[in-house]
């Protein structure tokens, strides 16, 4: 089976979902940070050879990129926009753009991105941790290729970043050659994977649903849900649910990613809670 970007991303997505509920320090993640803020663009690891081995891209927008030159082109589009082109073997151009959008929301950028790949409803619609953080949420559209079809696989990843948009969008060309395939995923891959930021301030498009919200039914069974700034929570139900929140599910991570539809209106949330809509209101 050919191995896509599309479909690890999204994979690598859910994982960071799961895996924020170790709440174990990752000691290597604050010297990865270290490392690539020492950085500039001009600034290279080298080989023993002498070639350069790593370069940084440091945007304008707070954020940096690490990269290697060997197998990727970093060319700027403007002051925003950065493409990182993969000039290794390939199917055809496999390519990354990172964007930073000023005053508009997610899912309208990345309407307005995807409207031109065709009909909405035939993207997979993901949404979860945003990459490089722990705590800031992300929404994915990805468009598969069809069986004999271009070899077109297509991602966006866009999240609320600093009072605009930070966009990622993953333009691939598969052949029939999986490991070569598996380069170009990688390769891309790793590049967002390397993502620091100088300081993601707070997202505010849903600071209204942290909080802590009770019901008692008519048995006289208290239930609670308790969701944090940070996207973890707790659904007390039948037993303690661990949880993370999105914008219309609670995800519980370590029972498969089930997840349990949800909604807020005014100062209550309504839960979907096998198949009944219950009522909870804030504290």
């Amino acid at each position: 089976m050919k191995k896509f970007f599309a479909l690890t991303i999204a994979g690598v997505m859910m994982f960071s979902v799961t895996g924020c509920f170790d709440k174990q320090e990752d000691t290597g993640a604050a010297e990865k940070t270290a490392a690539a803020e020492e950085k500039t663009e001009a600034e290279t690891e080298a080989e023993p050879d002498g070639e350069q081995d790593v370069m940084t891209y440091m945007s304008p927008d707070g954020y940096q990129l690490r990269y290697d030159p060997k197998n990727v082109e970093s060319v700027e589009i403007d002051e925003h926009t950065e493409n990182f082109v993969y000039i290794g073997e390939s199917a055809g151009t496999s390519m990354l753009t990172v964007s930073y959008i000023d005053g508009k929301q997610p899912e309208e950028a990345l309407y307005e991105l995807t409207e031109s790949w065709g009909e909405q409803e035939d993207l997979a619609r993901t949404e979860g941790l945003f990459p490089g953080t722990d705590d800031k949420w992300g929404f994915w559209r990805i468009q598969s290729d069809s069986e004999g079809g271009s070899g077109l696989y297509q991602t966006a990843i866009a999240g609320e970043y600093n009072g605009g948009v930070l966009m990622f969008e993953i333009i691939e060309h598969m052949g029939d050659d999986e490991e070569m395939n598996t380069a170009v995923s990688d390769t891309l891959s790793g590049i967002i994977d390397s993502i620091t930021y100088d300081n993601f301030e707070p997202q505010v498009m849903y600071e209204y649903v942290p909080g802590e919200y009770s019901q008692t039914d008519e048995d006289n069974k208290g239930y609670h849900i308790s969701l944090n700034e940070d996207h973890t929570g707790t659904a007390k139900l039948d037993e303690d649910i661990p949880v993370f929140w999105g914008s219309y599910e609670l995800i519980a991570a370590d029972r498969g990613n089930t997840t349990f539809e949800y909604s807020i209106e005014g100062d209550d949330l309504y839960l979907n809670y096998n198949g009944d809509w219950l009522s909870f209101a804030k504290e």
